[in-house]
C-alpha cells in the first residue's frame, strides 16, 4: 500500500501526461477520419458535377464512384485522384474543363491520377 501511494506521488502526474496525450492523439485520429468522409465543399462538387455533364467519361467514372463506395457526392479524400481523373477524361472527350473553371481545371490535370473507379 505504502510503495502505489509512492509510485503514485512521485509518477502520478506524469502518468496522467502521458495517458491524456495519448487520448488527444486517438481523439485527432477519430476526427480526421470524420472530416476525410466528409463530401467536398460545393464549388467542388459543382466543377465535378459540371465537367461530368459534359463529357461521357468523366460521367460513367463519377457513377462508377458513387456505386463503389455507396454514396452520392466525392468524400474529401478522394477529392484529387477524382478531379484528376474527370479532369483527364474529359480533356480525352475533347470537352474543355477549363469552361467550367480556369483555375480547378489546371490544379486538378497536376494532381495524381490514383483512385481505381474508373
Amino acid at each position: 500500500m505504502q510503495s502505489t501511494r509512492a509510485f503514485l506521488r512521485n509518477w502520478g502526474l506524469l502518468v496522467l501526461f502521458g495517458v491524456s496525450i495519448l487520448a488527444t492523439f486517438a481523439l485527432f485520429r477519430v476526427w480526421t477520419e470524420h472530416q476525410a468522409d466528409q463530401p467536398v465543399i460545393e464549388p467542388y462538387q459543382h466543377y465535378l458535377n459540371e465537367v461530368a455533364a459534359q463529357s461521357k467519361s468523366a460521367r460513367k467514372y463519377l457513377e462508377n464512384y458513387f456505386a463503389r463506395y455507396e454514396r452520392q457526392s466525392v468524400a474529401s479524400q478522394h477529392f484529387e485522384p477524382v478531379c484528376a481523373s474527370v479532369t483527364t477524361l474529359a480533356d480525352r472527350d475533347g470537352v474543355d474543363p477549363e469552361i467550367v473553371s480556369m483555375p480547378m481545371a489546371r490544379a486538378c490535370r497536376m494532381l495524381p491520377k490514383s483512385i481505381g473507379a474508373r
